[in-house]
């Protein structure tokens, strides 16, 4: 796994779980994703907490802290999972940073910084992430960032409380050797 890295501005690293409480702020902070992926500005606690209980179970899957390397602060999270047993492929699960820290090229630098090193170790040729229908900032974001959209798919088992979109449109990007 990769489970640990640095680019100029960022460290990442397994989150610990008296740590989850700060990481919880990160994702309070964003209300639009809130809103569109969990239909209410709220994220509870709880639900981190089975997210990363079942990341830490998982051989295949990692969650890792971004933390801003001059303060040692929560800056963000990234997930992924080597293989999605769905597809086969190689999927970015989550990449969510403070809102406070958005526009500052945060995202490109980690993305380039992972996904060379997934290339590397791993030896991935492309990888693929999902983007709800109604965020259109993070379609964007992910489009300059190389990815092409693939297909539409609706999410399935969903909690019967999740009043979020169902909808996603899958991007992929093909990962150059080099």
């Amino acid at each position: 796994m990769i489970d640990q890295f640095e680019t100029e501005r960022i460290l990442a690293r397994p989150i610990r779980e008296n740590e989850l409480p700060a990481f919880l702020d990160v994702i309070r902070s964003n209300r639009f994703f809130l809103q569109v992926t969990e239909g209410c500005p709220d994220y509870p606690l709880s639900k981190l907490e089975k997210d990363w209980k079942e990341a830490n179970e998982n051989p295949d899957e990692c969650m890792l802290g971004l933390f801003e390397k001059k303060t040692e602060t929560a800056a963000g999270i990234l997930t992924y999972l080597k293989r999605n047993p769905r597809d086969g492929f190689p999927w970015i699960g989550f990449l969510i940073f403070r809102r406070d820290l958005h526009g500052q090229g945060l995202g490109r630098e980690v993305t380039e910084h992972f996904l060379d090193l997934a290339r590397r170790r791993f030896g991935w040729t492309s990888v693929r992430l999902g983007v709800l229908l109604g965020n259109h900032p993070a379609q964007a974001a992910w489009t300059r960032l190389g990815f092409r959209k693939v297909e539409m798919k609706e999410l399935f088992n969903l909690p019967e409380d999740h009043a979020g979109e169902r909808v996603v449109w899958v991007m992929e990007r093909e990962l150059i050797s080099g």
